[in-house]
């Protein structure tokens, strides 16, 4: 992401050019701002550990195994048996090759997608493992003990706090103005219903 990118976090349109935010749009976190830049706890330079790769080379044989190859030669011998009915059209110079090669790079896709989720939760099962720590964050999940994530648990403290205050100011505008609803999402925007 190019800093001309981030020109929501600038106050500027323009790329190198930077003027000061607003008072309400300042009180970003630094998660949010990494998060913004592509910079992210892990960034581009990150090494995995010898445990975070045997994770990825076992959830890429078993997404491949277990999904692509069954979704993938399931899709062939479906579109093959359509082209056979006359449901689908063979080509006149490939006849059903071309079809059948989409259907099977369709399912070999949708297979490696499908594990996706079973593959982060190994990775978030990791104990000392700063990718599987990220995915938790993301998640929202609290991380396992002894990771040593004090300043996690104290940002997500605070976040809670200010979260229940804030629900508690909609609550009692909610009550002195009856005729319009207030709401108020985690991420702090508002909107009247």
């Amino acid at each position: 992401m190019d800093r001309s990118s981030l020109s929501g976090f600038t106050g500027s349109d323009h790329p190198g050019e930077t003027t000061p935010l607003p008072a309400e749009q300042t009180d970003y976190t630094s998660a949010q701002l990494q998060s913004a830049s592509g910079k992210g706890p892990l960034g581009m330079d990150y090494i995995p550990t010898e445990e975070e790769r045997r994770v990825f080379k076992e959830c890429n044989q078993e997404s491949f195994w277990y999904r692509s190859v069954p979704i993938s030669v399931s899709s062939m011998a479906l579109t093959q048996f359509l082209i056979s009915r006359g449901a689908l059209t063979a080509s006149p110079r490939f006849g059903s090759v071309p079809k059948v090669l989409f259907a099977g790079a369709c399912g070999y896709f949708a297979g490696k997608l499908s594990y996706m989720k079973t593959c982060q939760e190994k990775f978030k099962r990791l104990e000392n493992s700063r990718l599987g720590e990220a995915l938790r964050q993301r998640a929202g999940h609290r991380p396992p003990s002894g990771c040593g994530q004090s300043e996690l648990n104290e940002e997500q403290r605070r976040s809670e706090s200010s979260f229940q205050s804030d629900s508690q100011n909609i609550h009692s505008a909610q009550h002195s103005y009856p005729q319009s609803k207030v709401k108020k999402n985690k991420y702090g925007d508002t909107w009247e219903e």
